[in-house]
Parts: C-alpha cells; sequence; structure tokens
C-alpha cells in the first residue's frame, strides 16, 4: 500500500465569507478534524469561562500543533489576515503535508459587514466593523501574493451569491469564471 501524504486543508477569506458554513459539512463529508477558533471561543463563553478569547487561541494552537506532529490530515480556518497560516503552511510542507487552500470571497468590504451583522442577529458572534474593513484587503492579498504559491492545489470560490462558485483552480489549472477571476484580481491587487 502507498504511503499517502497527510494534508493541511487551510479554508480562508475576509470575515463574512462563508467560511464556517462551508467548512462544516465539507470536514463532516471527509472526515476530518476540524479546527475553528471561534467555535472555542463560543464553547468556553458557553461555559462561563473568563479570557474565553486567550482560551481559544491557546486551544486551537494546541490541537493545530498535535495534529502536526501526528501527522494528521485537519482542516484549519482562518481570515487569513495576518502571516501566521503562511508560516504553518510551510511548516506542514517542510513535514511532507499535502497543503491545500479553499479561499472565499466576496464583493466588497460592505458585503462582509453585512453578513457579519446578519450572522450577529442570528445569535452568531460580532466582529468590530474597523476590524472587518481592516482586515478585507489584508486576506485578498495573502493568498493572492502568498499563500496561493506555498499551497499545493488552491481553490478560488466567490460567495458573493446565492451559492458558492468555483472561480479558478491550481489543481485544474483553470479559470472557470473569467469576469469574477477578474473581479478577484481587481479586489486582491495592491494598488
Amino acid at each position: 500500500m502507498e504511503n499517502v501524504p497527510p494534508r493541511l486543508i487551510i479554508v480562508a477569506g475576509a470575515n463574512g465569507s462563508g467560511k464556517t458554513t462551508f467548512a462544516v459539512p465539507y470536514t463532516e463529508q471527509i472526515g476530518v478534524q476540524f479546527l475553528n477558533a471561534d467555535q472555542f471561543a463560543k464553547a468556553y463563553a458557553d461555559r462561563g469561562e473568563d479570557s474565553a478569547m486567550i482560551k481559544r487561541g491557546r486551544e486551537f494552537f494546541r490541537r493545530l500543533n498535535n495534529a502536526l506532529d501526528r501527522e494528521e490530515d485537519v482542516v484549519m480556518e482562518t481570515k487569513l489576515s495576518g502571516t501566521y497560516t503562511s508560516k504553518v503552511a510551510r511548516k506542514a510542507n517542510s513535514r511532507g503535508y499535502i497543503v491545500e487552500v479553499i479561499y472565499m470571497f466576496l464583493n466588497s468590504e460592505d458585503q462582509c459587514v453585512e453578513r457579519v451583522a446578519i450572522r450577529r442577529r442570528k445569535g452568531g458572534h460580532d466582529v468590530p466593523e474597523d476590524d472587518i474593513r481592516r482586515r478585507f484587503k489584508r486576506s485578498l492579498l495573502n493568498f493572492r501574493f502568498d499563500l496561493s504559491d506555498i499551497s499545493d492545489v488552491w481553490f478560488l470560490y466567490y460567495n458573493g451569491g446565492q451559492s458558492y462558485q468555483l472561480v479558478s483552480s491550481k489543481a485544474e489549472g483553470t479559470i472557470v469564471d473569467e469576469h469574477l477571476n477578474e473581479l478577484f484580481k481587481k479586489l486582491a491587487s495592491d494598488e
């Protein structure tokens, strides 16, 4: 039997882009551990524990490092607004992991703000508007100019309509929707 390398699957996108909505059924379908810091924070808060936000980060990193140390397949969710995910991807690559990225984007910062407001009204967690707007462009740029190069496979999805729409893929090396691909490049330009 052939050794199959472990996979680090990164589900990424700005706040409100639909990462968790996509990732929960996806990870259940493929049977892989899903790491989402927001879900950890909610569990701590629901138990009435102090410092839920600090504890969520520690729990996320502990579980992620344990999975990587054991060479297990793992799915992690991230806003991709900083450099940590790229460091994790490089570390996983150096350990023989296949790094896959599923990146989701919306039309604008405004649409992200609207989606988070809808989530909050439905009982979900809130994110300050300034944070959403600050992270939006950084997330796009970090995917386009960093994580897409590090990854072995990536899929770019647009989620600004009624459902997830595949735009392009490194796996097949194809552009599925030229119009949406141009929208992504415009949003993710460093101008």
